[in-house]
């Protein structure tokens, strides 16, 4: 028998109150000396024995009634014995996870060395295993031959992406027959990335081992640094600008030394990464004018799979962009239009043409298909626009793409219609400034973490901070807002607010000399032109795609990918591929570098979890439920309440 509330058993502790008041209010008969009796009349005496039974009864029926209710409460329930599995077939069932992570030092030797001895000294009449990643690589059925499951065991070698256990769990209770005993081994190092989804909840026939597969503490808590990514941009004059983006995952400052090749030529530096944080090291090289494969890479660590990233330079396609003006000639918004335009265009040697920009006015949008665009800038001319086209512009930028907007003759006008159309969450509360020349303000702060963070690494090698601005709007950002650049008084200068897959890059200041000398600055073109190149992905025909990925998955991952061929091209180790057209780089996911651990004795406990939803099996033994015996107890208690009630109305 067992309990569904057990500590509320407890209460039992209550059953002393009864016999404490019990023995408190017994009444001990009194002694009184008399001098004679011969004035005392014979008389009955009372039944005192009948009352001293009347109240025992009493109090036994009364510890009865608060038993039963306690009882109740704590739900009991019968549970029948098992059936005696002596004699009956054993079958093990082994999971082998091959995910990315653990290549990491040490776990696949712990592992094999756990799983082996398991495999060695187990009275298991039959063995059986499951390779698995992202999917099911290689299934052994229950077989009392252990042959081939001793060969998968020396063949383990990690891959190179995630993986799904739910599916191999699944695919593990599968295998198992219908009779017999069940034991269900895991060999993994638990990767809280990969285990987080994990909803299966094993039936209570299956017996569960963990294998941690981990290193020790020294392997374990070895220093690591990955790389999450390699982005390129040409830069004039057959050069090209990359920009590796590396994690430190130690918590402490660690060196590393950085290789980047592209085509033949290769530079190599060393890094010094700060405790789990990112930074960002800048390449320059001469290339072609065609494309070229690259491949970044780290001197080794504990964990070899981010120690490389294969991408492809030299791919560039030209930024589509139109520019939305203001109707009237004279409008102040025309003066922004005018800047960002020779922004745009420039054409210097160490500035190609990276943008075909077109112009419109703000009341013949009606006929305009923004779907065409990749940018949109709306300088100084939001004021102008229509409902309807607000409402386009919110569908542009959920579908990806980048609005760039600064204040006109009526900011606050253009910034409300911002917030109706579900642009932006921020609010703004008027100008601060004035029109004078004398007063002046300018920028105070530039977020690193910022697409403009790399190119002002050292602001005193730019004007940036420099130009004076004498008048902004004051805004307020949302929670889900980045503030890119402060003003001196701790407002924000421009924020990115997102919206679906895009954005929009939210200007306080006009490009006008009214507003400011920012147009006038020489950080004006690199910060236009690197905000919109950083913040909309240009290469059309790049698909940054993790290693492992199934060439299904690829037709559903883009809309431009839906109408091919599945394409030969492997996809199991980090690379370079060129098919149709399309250029593909594969390599590790970042998921996989996450250093956070599942404790074992924790999955366990909700791998076997009572309460929640079990996997759906056919052969669930019906007689094995717990039965409920707290109704027993409620008629018991029913029927003490009677008998104490009729027993306390006795005239004894």
């Amino acid at each position: 028998m067992s309990f569904l509330y057990p500590h509320l058993l407890w209460g039992l502790t209550l059953l002393a109150v009864p016999i404490i008041l019990h023995c408190l209010n017994y009444r001990r008969p009194r002694q009184v000396v008399f001098p004679t009796i011969r004035f005392l009349h014979r008389d009955v005496l009372p039944s005192d024995g009948r009352r001293r039974l009347r109240d025992l009864l009493l109090l036994l029926l009364r510890l009865l009634i608060l038993a039963s209710a306690i009882l109740c409460l704590a739900r009991p329930q019968w549970l029948p014995p098992k059936i005696d599995s002596h004699g009956q077939t054993r079958t093990t069932i082994i999971l082998l996870d091959n995910s990315a992570s653990l290549s990491r030092q040490g776990r696949l030797k712990a592992g094999k060395k756990l799983a082996k001895t398991l495999l060695d000294d187990s009275a298991t009449d039959q063995f059986g295993a499951i390779l698995y990643d992202r999917e099911i690589l290689k299934t052994i059925p229950p077989s009392t031959d252990r042959t081939a499951v001793q060969k998968l065991l020396a063949d383990w070698q990690p891959g190179y992406t995630t993986s799904q256990p739910a599916e191999a769990l699944r695919a593990a209770l599968a295998l198992f027959p219908e009779q017999g005993r069940k034991k269900l081994l895991l060999a993994s190092d638990f990767q809280q990335t990969d285990w987080r989804d994990v909803t299966t909840n094993l039936p209570e026939d299956v017996e569960l081992e963990l294998l941690p597969a981990r290193g020790d503490d020294a392997q374990e808590n070895a220093p690591d640094a990955g790389l999450l990514a390699v982005r390129c941009a040409p830069l004039g004059q057959n050069r090209c600008r990359c920009l590796v983006t590396l994690h430190n995952y130690s918590p402490h400052e660690i060196t590393r030394s950085l290789t980047v090749t592209i085509g033949d030529a290769s530079q190599s530096r060393a890094c010094t990464l700060p405790a789990t944080a990112d930074s960002v090291e800048t390449f320059v090289f001469e290339v072609s004018d065609k494309p070229l494969p690259g491949r970044a890479s780290l001197n080794p660590d504990c964990f070899d799979r981010n120690d490389t990233y294969h991408f492809w330079a030299n791919l560039h396609a030209r930024l589509k962009t139109l520019l939305i003006t203001d109707s009237e000639a004279n409008a102040p918004g025309n003066v922004d239009a005018f800047f960002l335009l020779r922004a745009l265009t420039a054409e210097q040697d160490d500035l190609p043409g990276r943008f075909v920009v077109e112009t419109l006015g703000a009341d013949t949008l009606f006929t305009t298909d923004f779907t065409s665009y990749q940018l949109i800038c709306l300088p100084g001319s939001g004021e102008r626009l229509a409902p309807a086209d607000w409402e386009r512009l919110h569908q542009f930028v959920q579908r990806g793409g980048l609005l760039l907007e600064t204040p006109g003759s009526a900011p606050a006008v253009a910034f409300q219609h911002l917030r109706s159309a579900g642009l932006t969450q921020a609010t703004a509360h008027g100008l601060s400034g004035q029109d004078s020349h004398d007063n002046t303000r300018g920028l105070g702060w530039l977020n690193p973490e910022s697409p403009l963070g790399h190119l002002f690494a050292d602001g005193n090698t730019s004007d940036l901070f420099l130009f004076r601005l004498r008048k902004f709007l004051r805004i307020t950002p949302a929670a889900d807002d980045t503030v890119i650049l402060k003003t001196l008084d701790g407002f924000p200068a421009l924020l990115s607010s997102p919206c679906g897959k895009g954005q929009s890059l939210l200007f306080a200041f006009a490009f006008n000399p009214a507003w400011g000398d920012f147009p006038l600055a020489q950080t004006f073109l690199p910060v236009i032109r690197e905000l919109a190149i950083r913040s909309v992905s240009t290469d059309a025909s790049l698909f940054d795609l993790p290693c492992g990925t199934a060439p299904d998955a690829w037709k559903t991952s883009t809309p431009d990918l839906t109408a091919l061929d599945s394409p030969e091209v492997s996809s199991e180790r980090p690379a370079t591929a060129q098919w149709q057209g399309l250029f593909l780089q594969f390599n590790t996911p970042t998921a996989e570098s996450s250093p956070a651990l599942l404790n074992p004795g924790d999955l366990q406990h909700y791998l076997k979890r009572p309460t929640a939803t079990t996997l759906k099996q056919p052969r669930t033994d019906a007689k094995r439920q717990p039965k409920p015996l707290w109704p027993f107890c409620a008629a018991l208690l029913a029927v003490a309440i009677l008998l104490e009630a009729t027993v306390r109305h006795l005239k004894l």
